[in-house]
């Protein structure tokens, strides 16, 4: 059973993918190379400037646990690949890259970390208006980076799909147990006061 589900995920993968690569040009190669590393280099440097912006306006402990959130989520991705070892596609990638394909780290981190700035900067202005296009914009660049993954011939499309599943559930994971944690000693808190 499992082999069959492999294989008919396998035969959905590279469907999908064929059909992305049909719209394949030297100009949308350059572009889709760029917003790639939306979701790798460009992101470290953004969020390293994130973290230094949070401590220099003395949000430390959000600094802090805005950058465990990043870690971990991608020490979680590592660990999947690890676990999982789904070799890369071979049918026509553009970039090379060694490491294992499930799920998508770069989905995943993207996920993450622009979904977490959503949440933050909705935490820090409470401008809903402002905040719902802040997130739209999050996830347009999220939708954009796995698709470029795919356009690029790294990961399968359900490689993609599997690195959104996962960041969202850790970064949902992480905002409920930091909440649980400080209702914890908002509680603790109010008591020793008494």
């Amino acid at each position: 059973f499992r082999e069959i589900l492999e294989k008919d995920t396998l035969i959905f993968d590279q469907n999908i993918a064929n059909f992305i690569y049909s719209w394949r040009s030297p100009g949308l190669t350059k572009l889709m190379i760029f917003v790639t590393n939306l979701g790798a280099n460009y992101m470290i440097v953004i969020a390293i400037l994130t973290v230094i912006f949070l401590v220099w306006k003395k949000h430390k402990k959000e600094a802090i646990t805005f950058g465990i959130i990043l870690v971990m989520g991608v020490i979680i991705n590592f660990s999947l690949k690890q676990i999982i070892q789904r070799p890369r596609p071979e049918m026509s990638p553009l970039i090379m890259e060694s490491s294992y394909s499930f799920p998508s780290g770069h989905a995943m981190n993207a996920t993450v970390f622009y979904l977490a700035l959503a949440f933050y900067f909705y935490h820090f202005t409470r401008k809903k208006k402002l905040s719902l296009w802040v997130t739209v914009t999050a996830i347009g660049l999220i939708i954009l980076i796995g698709f470029s993954r795919i356009y690029l011939g790294v990961h399968y499309p359900s490689d993609v799909a599997a690195g959104y599943a996962v960041g969202v559930w850790w970064l949902v994971t992480a905002i409920l147990i930091n909440k649980s944690i400080s209702w914890r000693n908002l509680f603790k808190k109010v008591k020793w006061e008494r």
